[in-house]
């Protein structure tokens, strides 16, 4: 079986059911860079990047750019050396060390997607970091692949000590008694599937959870933007120490191809559909006039670079690194 269809049969499997991961996590050897994790720099700040895995989109649509025509499609996907009939997106989780703190943005899949995804507890291992020492979660936004890994199959807490960050809006829209998705173009069913989902993570980390609003800072280095559309409190950061800046771009495009070649095709998870085309183009707009480094949630690993813009739209340029061990070249890699 090819790793595609290994990874559509996981993602089926996972969407239909609920599934407890089987992986035996052991302490390697102190490294700094491994398969499923990477560490680099912001000024003083050190960051990794960890993988929760990834998830296949099999057809393209109608999940993304609905109503465009396949052929268009293709032709933008074949034009970036990427395949024509399917996406294949990362789930990239970042950290932030900061003294006595570990600052997990998001929480991945957990044991919601199948076994394609739901690795982000063993890489934080391997990383050198237990799922105990983390002290803080940043939710950019409560789709159930950012917090799907709060809890685990029986709802036990996974991070435990951790406080449980969200935009009061966004944890406002999730609660209410019934969610708003007119102005989106995913299906009835999904919807409810995303609602109850999102009900019940955040009922069960409800004592853990501390509420923000745009314009909120975090820790002396995180400055929290609302980037609404995709969800009502989407969240963008802004990363920073001293002179030093990463832009957070969460789910402000899912895809490095589709999205930024068209930032109006859209993505049918949006909850305003509109109002996310807007706010994307805005953001990519300004991270691209500005050349400010950015990271994004589901784009090829590590999902670290810049966004240049290109014709009518924009395009992806990944930061290049000569070596994965960067905790050797600070000065260089932040």
């Amino acid at each position: 079986m090819t790793r595609r269809e290994l990874l559509k049969k996981s993602t089926v499997l996972g969407l239909a059911a609920t599934m407890a991961g089987d992986e035996t996590w052991a302490m390697p050897a102190s490294v700094k860079s491994g398969n499923g994790f990477f560490e680099f720099n912001v000024g003083e700040l050190q960051l990794l990047v960890i993988s929760d895995g990834d998830i296949l989109v099999e057809p393209v649509q109608p999940t993304f750019a609905p109503g465009i025509s396949g052929s268009e499609i293709r032709k933008v996907l074949a034009a970036s050396y990427a395949p024509t009939d399917y996406l294949d997106l990362g789930i990239n989780i970042l950290v932030v060390k900061q003294q006595n703190r570990v600052v997990l943005f998001d929480a991945g899949c957990g044991h919601l997607y199948g076994s394609a995804s739901g690795k982000l507890v063993a890489n934080l291992l391997a990383a050198g970091i237990d799922r105990k020492d983390i002290t803080d979660v940043v939710l950019t936004h409560a789709h159930i692949d950012h917090l799907g890994g709060l809890t685990d199959a029986d709802d036990n807490l996974v991070f435990p000590n951790a406080t449980v960050h969200i935009s009061e809006s966004e944890y406002a829209f999730w609660t209410e008694n019934s969610p708003d998705f007119s102005r989106s173009r995913v299906s009835d069913s999904k919807a409810e599937s995303m609602i109850k989902q999102a009900k019940k993570t955040l009922s069960v980390v409800e004592k853990q959870l501390r509420f923000f609003r745009s314009g909120d800072t975090l820790f002396g280095c995180l400055e929290m933007e609302i980037a609404s559309g995709h969800t009502p409190g989407h969240t963008v950061t802004r990363i920073y120490s001293g002179d030093k800046e990463l832009i957070h771009l969460a789910d402000i495009s899912h895809t490095h191809t589709l999205l930024l070649a068209h930032p109006e095709w859209g993505n049918s998870f949006d909850h305003d559909f509109h109002e996310a085309n807007k706010t994307r183009r805005k953001m990519l707009a300004r991270v691209a006039a500005k050349k400010q480094r950015v990271f994004s949630y589901h784009f090829p690993w590590p999902g670290i670079g810049f966004i240049r813009e290109r014709s009518a739209g924009f395009e992806w340029v990944p930061q290049s690194f000569a070596s994965p061990y960067l905790s050797n070249h600070k000065s260089k890699a932040g």
